[in-house]
């Protein structure tokens, strides 16, 4: 496990938290603390160990990109010559797209992904990738 990954679970943790995935992807991606977007996440609705819904990350993302100075970028990557749907898995996203920082969301979960490591309990399983958000800092 990676140590980033066990520290912010370390944080989740001490809040007796579950359903957090949003929130712990968010904080590695990021690179802010797991208190801050905890925080921010509850402020746009998430009870306390409770998924979030699709309405609250529009939310979240928008409170990232105007409050925190972040450009997101969402998109559904698809293998050359493959139509309609992501045909990358969790085990092989990574090779994919080595450089950079991105939000990965399978079916009812996120995952936060780092120069094509994958920082969750996913890393190196079958889980379909929907969707890739790029994380980028502005200046």
């Amino acid at each position: 496990m990676n140590y980033e990954f066990a520290k912010i679970c370390e944080a989740s943790a001490s809040y007796n938290e579950r359903s957090d995935c949003v929130v712990k992807a968010i904080s590695i991606t990021c690179e802010m603390g797991y208190d801050k977007v905890h925080a921010m996440v509850k402020s746009k609705g998430r009870k306390n160990r409770c998924g979030v819904k699709l309405v609250t990350k529009i939310a979240i993302f928008a409170e990232l990109t105007y409050n925190y100075g972040f450009d997101l970028i969402t998109f559904v990557p698809k293998r050359q010559g493959k139509r309609q749907f992501s045909q990358y898995t969790m085990a092989t996203i990574g090779k994919a797209f080595p450089k950079g920082r991105y939000l990965i969301s399978v079916r009812g979960h996120m995952a936060a992904m780092v120069d094509g490591e994958i920082l969750d309990w996913t890393a190196g399983r079958r889980h379909r990738v929907i969707t890739l958000t790029e994380v980028i800092k502005r200046d």
